[in-house]
């Protein structure tokens, strides 16, 4: 998989594999996951941050 995180539509970072660790979220900024597998398929959700600290966890299911 590729995931991307963008934000106003510039891209802030990419990565290949299942699971990407993005650092700079600011909160109440809202945030575009995608996620992109070996077929070129794409699935997408938007996020906002509203508290400092901690992880969010985001699934994105090719499956549904």
């Amino acid at each position: 998989y590729t995931i991307r995180i963008e934000r106003a539509g510039i891209l802030l970072t990419e990565a290949t594999g299942t699971h990407l660790e993005f650092k700079n979220a600011e909160r109440n900024r809202n945030y575009l996951i995608t996620a992109i597998n070996s077929d070129g398929d794409e699935i997408s959700e938007t996020r906002s941050i509203s508290k400092s600290g901690g992880k969010v966890t985001v699934t994105l299911n090719f499956n549904e």
